[in-house]
This record gives C-alpha cells, sequence and structure tokens, in this order.
C-alpha cells in the first residue's frame, strides 16, 4: 500500500474541500481510514513478521501474498485504469487482463525491494477529509528511521466501499505520474509492445531497477 518517491518518481515508464455548509448536505460516509490502515499493517505485518513468525519463502513467494492480501482488500484494478487513462482503450482486448496483471505485479515487486534493508517504518493516519459523498483522502506520515515521507491516499466510493483512485506521494500524483508515462508510450507501441516491456522489467536481472520506459 505504501509508496515512496524514489520508487514512483522513476515509475513504471488541487481539490478545493467543500465548504462545511455544502458538505452537510451529503449523507455522512463512511470513514475510509480504519479500514485502509489494517490494510497498510497487514502488509508491514507480512514484510516484517515476528521472529516466531518467520517463514521460509522465497521473494516471489511473499510477492505473491502481498499481491493477495491487497487484492482481497481493494479493487487493485481501478487504480492502474486511471493510471492509463485514455490507453485503456488502445489495449487490444485480449491484452487487458494480462496487462493488469503484470503492472500490479511490478509494483509490489518495486514496494518489496524499495523496503529491503530498512527497519519496519510507522505510518501515522491523519483525519480523513471528505470532499464529497464519493471523494475522501486519507493524508499519513510514513516515518522511517532515516526520513519521512508525506503519503496521501485519494479514494472513491464505488459500488457500496471505498477504493484507491490515486497515491499521492510528497506532493506528486503516481495515477498522473504513470500516465504521462503511459500516453509516451503509447505514441509508437502499442500492447504488446507493452506486455513484452512489462515482462521484461520483471526478470531477475532487471530486479530492483527503476521501472522506466
Amino acid at each position: 500500500m505504501l509508496g515512496f518517491r524514489r520508487i514512483f518518481s522513476a515509475g513504471i515508464w488541487g481539490l478545493p474541500l467543500l465548504s462545511a455548509n455544502l458538505l452537510s448536505a451529503f449523507p455522512v460516509p463512511v470513514d475510509p481510514a480504519p479500514r485502509l490502515e489494517r490494510s497498510v499493517e497487514s502488509v508491514l505485518d507480512l514484510l516484517y513478521p515476528e521472529p516466531s513468525a518467520e517463514t521460509e519463502q522465497s521473494a516471489i513467494q511473499l510477492e505473491q501474498i502481498i499481491l493477495a492480501e491487497l487484492s482481497a482488500q481493494y479493487n487493485l484494478d481501478i487504480i492502474i485504469r486511471r493510471s492509463l487513462g485514455r490507453n485503456w482503450n488502445k489495449i487490444d482486448s485480449e491484452h487487458r487482463s494480462k496487462i493488469l496483471e503484470l503492472i500490479k505485479q511490478l509494483v509490489v515487486r518495486a514496494y518489496v525491494e524499495g523496503m529491503k534493508g530498512r527497519s519496519r517504518p510507522s505510518v501515522q493516519f491523519e483525519a480523513t477529509e471528505f470532499l464529497s459523498n464519493k471523494r475522501s483522502e486519507v493524508p499519513t506520515q510514513v516515518n522511517f528511521d532515516e526520513f519521512k515521507v508525506s503519503l496521501n491516499y485519494r479514494l472513491g466510493w464505488t459500488e457500496g466501499r471505498w477504493e484507491i483512485f490515486d497515491l499521492v506521494i510528497e506532493g506528486i500524483s503516481i495515477a498522473v505520474n504513470y500516465r504521462n508515462q503511459f500516453d509516451a508510450f503509447f505514441v509508437n507501441s502499442d500492447s504488446l509492445a507493452l506486455i513484452q516491456k512489462l515482462e521484461s522489467l520483471l526478470t531477475d536481472e532487471n530486479l530492483g531497477k527503476a521501472l522506466d520506459f
């Protein structure tokens, strides 16, 4: 669930608050923060298990477990499709599910690699900002031993629950950052080339490298 500037600035290639009077016209929405916090902590527990809970597993197995945990909590297709933007329509229908899964794997791998060698961070959740009854933002601060990172979760209410629409890291929108790179990629390439690129980035020799097109 966490993302950090060093990982995501390379990438894989100021809405104002409503006034109190206007906001009061909407039904009081469910606060997305508790569920989000549980999800964040569950992933950190997988990355930093207690000594008594440690088991032998490969890096790939850990990535698969983390991806399964995240997918059980949130529809990750939503944030990926928002990152692809209009390029979604340029992807052949038979390639779409493959591309979604490859991007998920790649983002989880970047996260796991970025956390290696670091102590478990603490995550401070601040009060949820409700932009409307269908939009909210949960500000957090991720505290490492040597530095802190501002990470805001932007969520939308869809199909009866909150889903993650974007991550904003130190003021940088991950969805917009990725979308710009996908825009550039699709100028001269197609969806099959994207699959080949993503598969290349997931090979052992590219493991841990910047996710850049």
